[in-house]
């Protein structure tokens, strides 16, 4: 099960009858955090703790974030030991990193133009 970072229109949580959270997942929301993971997973993708600090995020909401991207199919991992992970998109991860900065870039544009 997994609980969403940011609580948006696109996850709806709610108690099943043992009183525990449950959700709907979906594709996530073009959310600002999402795409700086992404973002930072393409340029960066040593560990989560590099990804964390090029998303300026902290190292628990990009746990969240990398699991549920490795759920949906955007970053496959790469064992490198025992200990270390490698985080590196996947061509399904590609097409939501663009989708999401271009869904980015309307928003702001859309804020600029209402601004004049």
């Amino acid at each position: 099960m997994y609980l969403s970072p940011y609580e948006n229109s696109h996850t709806a949580l709610r108690f099943n009858k043992t009183m525990k959270f449950t959700t709907t997942q979906k594709v996530p929301s073009s959310n600002y955090a999402y795409l700086k993971v992404l973002d930072a997973v393409a340029v960066s993708p040593n560990n989560q703790r590099s990804i964390a600090k090029h998303a300026d995020l902290s190292l628990g909401m990009v746990n969240l974030i990398l699991k549920r991207f490795i759920q949906m199919g955007y970053i496959r991992i790469k064992n490198l030991n025992g200990r270390r992970l490698n985080y590196l998109l996947t061509p399904k991860g590609m097409y939501e990193k663009s989708r999401q900065s271009c869904h980015y870039i309307q928003r702001i544009l859309s804020a600029f133009t209402e601004l004049r």
